[in-house]
């Protein structure tokens, strides 16, 4: 079973939580947890725990949660887990309406109704663990469960998600199974056991299912592709702003520039839009990527360098900014950029490729020794990049290298990805042979 267990976790690592389920499931079968018990579940612990911990650190240091733009004081991580405690309780009643992004709660520690959702989940299941005696364990038990595999998602660790809303419908089918849905599957049992009018306990049990299964096919409906999900998303929540951009991305990569423009351009216009810096920056980059498509090259380079004026150290603006003005010939003004962009802090990996790209055009304003710097660097940074070690190659051959010009190409050759790239280093390396042999 642990190595089962194990199984499940490297799945998902949300399975952890089989081991309050089992203490909860024991606590409710024999009202107490002995150290036997405890020591039972130990090796279940043992292994979830490290994992569950990795999740943590990946979904804060890979995923994203770790952004300060967004952070949760203990505070509002109480009026969160409170106010989703009674969200997903009530989706469960009534699932109308369900949103892909929810609207994110404004949270506010001094206002004392937004109290109210965790003073009274804290209430009720101190008084279902009172009322015990009376109304049986079952009740305590199984909202126990309910809160338990909850947990991970009350907003007691950060996960990306929350970066949009603090809620979402996948977040509760866990919890939901095990805790309310069993308690509601035995209230259901008992009210058929001793009712004296069953057969219209089965009628409306059956309306019910009925009605539930028309929903469910209903709201499998918006999945049907991303355009059709993200327009569900924004008519029932305008406020949206993810569901926007991923809409308007979406519209780029299929080629609908003229829509995505509109779809970024209500989006910059909204008044609710979130505070993060980087998030405006974003807004207004893919604006410009939507409007270069439309080739209104002049308002692109507007979008560009709002985007820069909202975030600094956000990189792509200031690349494609200057591409654009290479291609409308200010190559100045775009070495400039290039330089400008070159004094963020970067990755190896985006240094490499601004830096080549920086290079291209130092070698189309014929800069020989500048460009070969770039394309050195660049080669230095991600050796195995067959297109900049080829580059390198173009400029050591025109200042009359050909020698080494012939190793770049041989080099590139090796590391061509696909038939054109390998096509176009072999005839370089052609060239610099037939050169080399001329004695250049």
């Amino acid at each position: 079973s642990v190595a089962l267990f194990a199984a499940s976790l490297l799945a998902k690592t949300v399975t952890v939580s089989l081991v309050g389920v089992l203490l909860v499931l024991t606590w409710w079968k024999t009202g107490r947890i002995t150290l036997r018990d405890l020591r039972l579940v130990a090796p279940y612990l043992a292994v979830g725990l490290p994992l569950a911990l990795a999740t943590v650190w990946l979904e804060k240091h890979h995923v994203g949660a770790g952004s300060t733009e967004w952070h949760l004081v203990g505070a509002e991580r109480l009026l969160v887990a409170g106010r989703a405690i009674w969200f997903y309780a009530s989706k469960l009643v009534w699932p109308e309406p369900l949103i892909f992004f929810y609207p994110r709660w404004r949270l506010d520690t001094g206002d004392i109704w937004q109290w109210a959702y965790p003073v009274a989940a804290a209430a009720l299941l101190a008084g279902l663990v009172a009322a015990r005696g009376r109304i049986g364990r079952g009740p305590a038990a199984a909202a126990m469960l309910y809160c338990g595999l909850l947990f991970p998602a009350l907003g007691f660790f950060d996960v990306y998600p929350f970066r949009y809303s603090f809620v979402a419908d996948h977040f509760q089918y866990h919890a939901s199974t095990a805790g309310l849905a069993a308690m509601a599957a035995a209230g259901s049992w008992l009210a058929a056991r001793f009712s004296a009018t069953r057969g219209g306990l089965r009628v409306a049990a059956a309306i019910v299912c009925g009605l539930l299964a028309v929903a469910t096919v209903r709201q499998t409906g918006i999945y049907h592709d991303l355009e059709t999900l993200c327009r569900d998303t924004i008519r029932r929540n305008p406020s949206s702003w993810a569901a926007r951009n991923i809409l308007g991305a979406h519209l780029s990569e299929v080629g609908r520039h003229a829509d995505a423009e509109l779809v970024y351009r209500e989006l910059i216009a909204r008044p609710d839009l979130p505070p993060w810096p980087h998030d405006l920056a974003m807004f207004h980059y893919n604006h410009a990527q939507a409007l270069l498509g439309l080739n209104q090259t002049a308002d692109a380079e507007a979008a560009f360098r709002t985007a820069i004026a909202r975030d600094a150290a956000y990189a792509k603006p200031r690349n494609n900014l200057a591409k654009l003005l290479a291609d409308t010939g200010r190559r100045g003004a775009a070495i400039a950029e290039y330089q400008a962009l070159l004094a963020i802090t970067l990755s190896a990996a985006d240094r490499a490729r601004y830096s080549f790209n920086l290079g291209t055009v130092l070698a189309d304003d014929q800069a020989w020794p500048a460009a070969e710097e770039q394309f050195r660097e660049a080669t230095r940074l991600v050796p195995e990049a067959g297109e900049y070690a080829e580059w390198l190659g173009i400029v050591t051959l025109r200042q009359g290298r050909a020698s080494e010009a012939v190793g770049l190409f041989e080099r590139a050759v090796k590391l061509a990805r696909d038939p054109t790239a390998l096509a176009r280093a072999q005839a370089n390396l052609a060239a610099a042979r037939s050169l080399l042999k001329q004695g250049y």
